[in-house]
């Protein structure tokens, strides 16, 4: 099994856990994602360093390690900054498609993006809940629809599925049969998620209401 059969097995695994149970187990996905950047940030960073010959493979492991380790250790404490992140990205998304479909210059799809995402990262602080199970479960549901076309095209590149496609490239040419398929697939999996999360989260936090008993009065007598 190479290293490409392995990595996408693990993002197809990482987005059904995200997909739907991502809201209970938020702050152990952004840990996850702290990891994975500060060992990137590692790796690059021994990389930037004259090492001795011989000791390079060992050194971009241990600063790998470590990078990894302060990511997973900040993303947990500061959960708080993945919930922003989590509605940021909604609003760039939704500002991305905006200025797309109303075919807006270059400032004015910045200032949308930009504009839209601090406003959905607010509203995602405020509110959480909804905000956190719509991104875990359609951000789920893209990592899952890459990761099969990843393992289904045998040159083994795939497509980057990216849901803003379907405004590009509308009024020319149309979008291909495969990526229509992508996009229903991805939908799909998408509201099952959310569908899905609000199940189990609601049935989790149900409160039980206890009658009240009824209190007889003690008389005294004198």
């Amino acid at each position: 099994m190479n290293i490409l059969i392995i990595g996408v097995l693990f993002a197809i695994v990482f987005g059904l856990v995200a997909c739907f149970s991502g809201y209970r187990i938020f702050r152990f996905l952004f840990a996850i994602l702290g990891f994975v950047v500060g060992a990137v940030l590692g790796v690059a960073l021994a990389s930037s360093l004259v090492l001795v010959p011989g000791q390079e493979t060992v050194i971009r492991i241990v600063l790998g390690l470590m990078g990894g380790l302060i990511g997973a250790a900040l993303a947990w404490f500061l959960y708080i900054v993945g919930v922003f992140l989590s509605g940021a990205s909604i609003g760039a998304t939704i500002g991305a498609g905006i200025a797309l479909a109303v075919r807006a210059e270059n400032p004015v799809q910045y200032i949308l993006i930009i504009v839209l995402a601090i406003a959905v990262g607010i509203v995602a602080v405020a509110l959480q809940k909804p905000v956190i199970v719509l991104a875990t479960a359609f951000g789920g549901a893209q990592i899952i629809v890459t990761a099969l076309s990843r393992m289904v095209d045998s040159s083994g590149t795939g497509v980057l599925f990216n849901p803003l496609a379907l405004l590009e490239q509308t009024a020319q040419q149309g979008l291909p049969t495969v990526y229509m398929l992508m996009l229903a697939g991805w939908l799909v999996l998408g509201v099952v998620g959310v569908l899905v999360q609000y199940r189990v989260t609601g049935r989790a936090t149900r409160t039980v209401v206890v009658p009240a008993t009824a209190v007889t009065p003690v008389v005294s007598v004198p």
